[in-house]
């Protein structure tokens, strides 16, 4: 996660000129099979198309529930209502200029998220956008802070509600100098935890924008019940924001030594590091330190939210680090996890990217590990996450991400974007520039996976578990070095039943069907203990392993009978039967009764599901059904037909082999769709059907008749049909 933020920002001003990027020779290994051209054309969703989900999105103004708070451990609105929020994030502008929206594309904007179904907008990069050219200290700039206001009344008139980042770099003057280059010692997201002039340029940032009336919607933003989340300051914790070869602040190690007086003597190292990367930093003494200042920090910054009229839900320390995350995340009534696979760290050419799949341990470790930071007496929500382009199994993540979050019970998804919605694909030439890291509203292959999500997590369709299993986590657990990774076995539970952590003094209220468990191997973490593992003499505490696990969860019944995983062979199968991920295969399979669905790392034979069969599939891709009349869909007249594979740039070129690249040349437009063909069988009881193919944004282009085949209707779809645009995107209507 860490520069991600910054390097957004870094390619729209420096990367626009092609010239940016001199073209690398040599072929790509990724550019093999059949590319077609995706034109120029609009991507506006029409209203009442096949991909207007707009009915996903309550039709009033947000905030006319009341505020949204926190009940019991659960979001709440003013009348009781329990919502989760389907998120789009709004890092950049328009065609990914650092920019806010005109008065008018604000209006197209807010109207096309709606019809892609978010009921939430996060807006991020607000310092950098309104001071990046500013006067001075707090002196934003007038047409950027007018376009922002009007922006958030364009999202609240159509029902979706706010997501606030009040710093998202947090560069020490706010005004001028290089935003871009990453900072540390001077990052006010570090020193707003020991630095009162960081505080107070926190809290003039805050009141110049945040606490002052909206000229547009007639309140300030912080008391507007629109507003639904407020990040402090995004990815602030001090050891994961400091740059770990500079020195420590001695504001910081002053308040290290104060804080040192004031706890009873214990043993271990209570050195003082030198640098934020030192060893020192991850004894258990300092990392309780770090613990302590970002829990207050924490307080301080609700404190003065509260005090403007917030009512709602403050969320932070949303990355991981080696510390204390969880110890941090236990003191918080709300828990906000950031998750990745295979980030986009750097546009610059050379720079390293890793792209594995979400089947491959490596990207299902990364899932796992923050769906297993989840505290079960609090909200959960993941305010960003990530398969990024050029990832070229990032179709996948339409469907693990969010049938997990669904699954699970999240409160709110956001996938990390510059913009979640495009208006067109851009014709050559001028500034438009092709696919980068993160340009979701561009890519077909993301606007796809950002379809299915809605679908599975915003619609519900995937249901959630009952049941499962808590962990209990408390303080001595979290005083274990490495205890906030838990092993490998139970951080792959939220797979299969739901799951979370729990204080040991609320463990008693927890319902009677969650099985308990202390996931922390006393005996596992003594250095004795570590030496004979790695000698193979010791294997850890049994019941933490899969064959014990498996037991447990079956024998209590969580599992049910017919359950087919087996974590032996990379086989995991929800409680529900709704999701199964098949590592050996590389596929991940949905079966709910209103979508069925399967991904696959390679092309794939014959794979049936129960109204949906695949009889082949040519390329890596996502092949997925969607009833679209409220009925099963086995018995819809209405659905949704998704195909989706890779995308990419004219041009490009990441040498390196299988999924660790490096950046040679990003391309340029036009954009190019990996063709993929797709036979399927849809099982039903109609007589005849039309199928449709669509355009990017959900048009009809023509109609193919089809006849019965069997039970149903055979079919061969194909993102680059004879005589059509490339798609992703069908309609099969029966009668």
């Amino acid at each position: 996660m860490r520069n991600r933020h910054a390097w957004i920002s870094l390619f729209i001003i420096c990367f626009l000129p092609l010239a940016c990027l001199k073209a690398a020779q040599g072929s790509d290994p990724d550019s093999e099979g059949t590319w077609v051209t995706v034109p120029p054309q609009s991507l506006r969703v029409a209203a009442g198309s096949p991909l207007d989900f707009s009915a996903m999105v309550p039709a009033r103004p947000a905030g006319l529930d009341g505020a949204l708070t926190i009940d019991n451990g659960r979001l709440t609105f003013a009348d009781h209502a329990r919502p989760h929020f389907n998120c789009g994030m709004l890092a950049n502008g328009p065609g990914g200029a650092l920019v806010f929206p005109t008065h008018e594309q604000s209006d197209e904007l807010a109207e096309q998220m709606r019809r892609h179904g978010y009921s939430l907008a996060r807006l991020h990069q607000i310092d950098i956008r309104l001071l990046r050219n500013a006067a001075g200290p707090m002196q934003p700039d007038p047409e950027q802070l007018d376009r922002f206001y009007y922006l958030l009344a364009a999202l609240k008139s159509r029902g979706i509600h706010w997501m606030l980042d009040i710093f998202s770099h947090g560069h020490a003057d706010l005004a001028g100098g290089n935003w871009f280059q990453p900072v540390s010692i001077n990052d006010l997201r570090v020193r707003i935890h020991f630095d009162p002039t960081a505080r107070q340029a926190w809290t003039d940032f805050t009141d110049r924008i945040f606490a002052a009336r909206n000229p547009y919607t007639g309140a300030s933003t912080l008391s507007d019940p629109a507003l639904a989340f407020v990040t402090g300051a995004n990815e602030n914790g001090i050891l994961f924001s400091g740059k770990p070869a500079e020195p420590l602040p001695p504001l910081l190690t002053a308040r290290y030594a104060q804080w040192l007086k004031q706890q009873p003597p214990e043993p271990g190292n209570t050195d003082m590091p030198v640098k934020f990367g030192d060893d020192a930093t991850h004894s258990g003494t300092f990392r309780r330190f770090v613990s302590d200042l970002e829990i207050e920090t924490y307080r301080w910054m609700e404190g003065s939210l509260r005090a403007r009229g917030f009512k709602g839900p403050v969320l932070g320390y949303h990355e991981w680090y080696a510390g204390q995350t969880s110890r941090t995340r236990a003191e918080l009534p709300i828990v906000d996890v950031h998750a990745y696979v295979g980030e986009v760290t750097s546009f610059a050419k050379g720079a390293p990217l890793f792209m594995p799949s979400s089947t491959q341990d490596a990207g299902l470790n990364a899932w796992m590990l923050n769906a297993s930071a989840r505290w079960l007496d609090k909200p959960f929500v993941s305010s960003e996450y990530g398969e990024a382009f050029p990832n070229p199994h990032r179709f996948e993540s339409g469907l693990l991400f969010p049938a997990v979050a669904a699954f699970q019970g999240y409160d709110m998804v956001c996938r990390m974007a510059s913009v979640p919605v495009e208006m067109a694909v851009p014709r050559q030439g001028g500034k438009a520039i092709g696919l980068r890291g993160y340009s979701v509203g561009l890519d077909p292959t993301e606007r796809a996976s950002e379809t299915l999500s809605a679908l599975l997590f915003a619609r519900g369709d995937v249901r959630q578990g009952t049941g499962g299993v808590a962990i209990r986590y408390g303080a001595e657990e979290s005083r274990q070095a490495g205890s906030v990774i838990l092993p490998v076995a139970v951080r792959r539970l939220p797979l299969l039943v739901r799951f979370g952590l729990v204080a040991p003094d609320r463990a008693a209220s927890l319902p009677a069907d969650m099985r308990q468990l202390s996931a922390i191997d006393t005996g596992g973490t003594s250095a004795l203990a570590q030496a004979a593992q790695r000698l193979g003499l010791y294997q850890g505490n049994p019941a933490l392993t899969w064959p014990g696990l498996m037991a447990s969860l079956r024998s209590s019944g969580a599992l049910p009978v017919g359950n087919i995983s087996d974590p032996s062979k990379g086989l995991y199968q929800s409680a529900t039967g709704e999701l199964t991920l098949d590592q050996h295969a590389g596929s991940i399979t949905i079966v709910t009764p209103r979508t069925e669905a399967v991904s696959s790392i390679m092309p794939m034979g014959h794979k049936a599901l129960k109204v949906l069969s695949v009889a082949s599939l040519d390329a890596p891709a996502v092949v997925a059904a969607s009833a679209l009349d409220g009925e099963p869909l086995a018995s819809s007249h209405h659905i949704l037909l998704v195909l989706s594979s890779d995308s990419r740039n004219t041009g490009m070129y990441m040498p390196g082999y299988g999924d660790r690249r490096q950046v040679g040349d990003w391309g340029s437009l036009p954009i190019r769709m990996r063709r993929v063909k797709a036979a399927i069988m849809l099982n039903s009881a109609y007589a005849g059907a039309i199928l449709s193919p669509l355009t990017l944004a959900g048009e009809k282009q023509g109609n193919l008749l089809l006849t019965r085949k069997g039970s149903g209707f055979g079919m061969t779809l194909d993102t680059a049909p004879d005589g059509y645009l490339p798609t992703t995107f069908f309609v099969l209507d029966l009668q």
